[in-house]
């Protein structure tokens, strides 16, 4: 049986996500549901901008051929750049604020 209490320190880690690329930081996503829709939208797309053209941009180019015409479940997808970026991808966030920041 796990300790419920290393389990609540994992949930308060999971709230982190990469902010586009490796060097930009990380984002809490319970801060970015706290804000309003054109801003967060204004962030999103600035953060997947960045991870589009900066050193993480190599992967579209290496798994493009793997997951073309496929269904994908994405785990533990951060803010879903990745999966937003392909119409058959489906996410799956494991803190509870991370699904919910990129249905918006």
């Amino acid at each position: 049986m796990s300790d419920p209490t290393s389990l609540a320190a994992y949930r308060e880690k999971w709230r982190e996500a990469p902010q586009g690329s490796d060097t930009d930081g990380r984002a809490f996503s319970s801060d970015l549901l706290g804000l309003p829709d054109e801003a967060l939208l204004t962030r999103w797309d600035a953060m997947a901008a960045r991870r589009a053209s900066g050193e993480l941009a190599w992967l579209e180019t290496l798994y493009a051929d793997t997951f073309r015409d496929r269904r994908v479940l994405e785990l533990g997808s951060g803010l879903g750049f990745d999966a937003c970026a392909s119409p058959r991808a489906e996410r799956a966030g494991r803190a509870p604020t991370s699904s919910p920041t990129i249905s918006r």
